[in-house]
């Protein structure tokens, strides 16, 4: 039984570890992104170029 706590103490450690070497990396606002970028192009969200941008948008949260 203690061995089996002693095993869970340890994967607990190693993953807070993982946690944090990779939790400090903040998610991209993409949308803020999908924003600027349509503003710079005086265009709209439903615009073919905002329905691109968003579709390109779902796909990158999708792989993450």
């Amino acid at each position: 039984m203690q061995s089996q706590v002693k095993s869970l103490e340890r994967e607990s450690q190693q993953l807070r570890q993982r946690l944090q070497t990779t939790g400090n990396f903040a998610q991209p606002d993409y949308e803020a992104a999908r924003d600027r970028t349509l503003n710079k192009l005086k265009v709209g969200k439903q615009s073919t170029a905002g329905k691109a941008i968003d579709a390109f948008i779902k796909e990158l949260k999708h792989g993450l």
